[in-house]
């Protein structure tokens, strides 16, 4: 009975189970609960990559010879293309005196150069200096890699207003500012002394000696007077210098670098020297050699021109020719030793006839005499190829010289004696 019970027992569980599952089941046709949706992106375009940069280029420039800017050797010299030689124009920028203005990505190169500034561009063949445009003989070339440039060194140097001189036997290139066609400012008052020895005892020509100690109070009395010692080469900034004097110094003797020039650097005075090209070729004794004209030059303090060649026979005792051949000869040896092309040339005894001063007019800017017959004060309006000089000799008092510098001409003269 008890089993029955059991069993009855177990069987109603069961029924109620089936029971349950089967309204389990009901609620599979109940609609799903709602999904919710993502909204679908809006598609990007895809970005186009930045095209990858070739390598730059170097032009196709063939080294060429040597460059020496106002006496600096350009360390990457020139170089050659389709028979134009080009330099780097930082390098030459920077032998001047100046520096290379540029911004990155920028074809515009520019510097300050004297009394104006220059800009030129990458590819272009234009040069803008003191307001005005020069075309040189060939576009400039862009050196990307160095943010620098190629320049055409011959018609970039006129642009710019600096003398030119090509050494073909050398194959060197020289440029001077000093010998450029830069403009001389008129109607100003230089008084130029002129020197031989300073040295003691004198000799026989004792008009040309000064004594050390006598040089040395004159060269005290312009500083303390104010005055400014200048080179001929300094004279296209005269307009800003007051009271000016240039000392100039004839024939280069020896003593100009043993004793002259100590006094010289004490003062920090300028000077000039007009040496005798074929004494300094020679066997030094009375003159300098070739070696202390170069040191001097290095100086700064020293200006080396020309006296020709030779100091006999004077230059109007001799052709054309041969005058010729006494300037271009005498050019030629101080621009190889001192790398800078002279501009200014004494006459030898002051001596110069029509030849002369056509042909200085010709290889030279300045040419000097001796000394006028009366007071004679350059003025920047004279004749530059006729300019006197004041002698300062052994008996030269201080207050002779002071009324020389402070004398004033009456308008501008030209003669052509002594």
């Amino acid at each position: 009975m008890k089993k029955r019970t059991v069993l009855l027992c177990t069987m109603a569980a069961l029924t109620l189970c089936m029971s349950l599952s089967a309204c389990g089941n009901l609620s599979d046709t109940a609609p799903a609960p709602t999904e919710k949706l993502e909204a679908t992106p809006t598609p990007q375009p895809t970005p186009t990559p930045a095209p990858t940069p070739s390598p730059y280029i170097e032009p196709e420039l063939s080294s060429a010879g040597a460059v020496l800017f106002d006496g600096k050797q350009l360390p990457s010299g020139s170089y050659l293309q389709d028979d134009v030689r080009y330099v780097k124009l930082s390098e030459a920028v920077e032998a001047i005196g100046s520096q290379l203005i540029h911004e990155d990505k920028s074809e515009v190169f520019e510097f300050d150069w004297r009394l104006g500034h220059v800009t030129l561009s990458a590819s272009s063949d234009a040069v803008n200096y003191l307001g005005a445009d020069a075309v040189m003989e060939a576009p400039a070339i862009h050196c990307s890699a160095q943010n620098d440039l190629y320049v055409p060194v011959e018609s970039f140097c006129q642009a710019v207003q600096i003398g030119f001189f090509y050494d073909d036997e050398f194959d060197t290139i020289y440029c001077t500012p000093a010998s450029g066609n830069w403009v001389l400012p008129e109607g100003y008052d230089v008084p130029i002394l002129r020197y031989h020895i300073i040295d003691w005892p004198p000799s026989p020509e004792a008009n040309m000696f000064v004594h050390p100690e006598n040089f040395e109070k004159q060269l005290q009395y312009l500083n303390d007077n104010g005055y400014t010692t200048i080179f001929f080469e300094d004279l296209w900034n005269i307009e800003n210098i007051e009271k000016p004097v240039i000392i100039t110094f004839d024939d280069g003797y020896a003593d100009n670098f043993t004793y002259m020039y100590p006094i010289l650097e004490k003062y920090n005075c300028k000077a000039t020297i007009f040496v005798i090209t074929s004494t300094l070729q020679s066997e030094p004794h009375m003159h300098m050699s070739a070696d202390q004209a170069k040191q001097l030059s290095e100086t700064g303090l020293v200006s080396i021109q020309s006296h020709a060649v030779n100091h006999e026979p004077t230059l109007s005792n001799k052709s054309r020719e041969d005058q010729q051949i006494e300037l271009q000869d005498s050019k030629l040896f101080i621009t190889r030793l001192t790398g800078k092309e002279p501009m200014v040339l004494s006459y030898p005894c002051g001596d110069a006839n029509d030849d002369t001063l056509e042909l200085t007019k010709e290889f030279y800017r300045f040419g000097l005499k001796t000394f006028y017959p009366d007071y004679y004060t350059y003025n920047t309006g004279d004749d530059p190829t006729l300019i006197y000089r004041y002698f300062v000799q052994q008996n030269t008092s201080l207050d002779t010289i002071a009324d020389w510098l402070s004398y004033h001409n009456e308008g501008a003269l030209n003669y052509k004696g002594e």
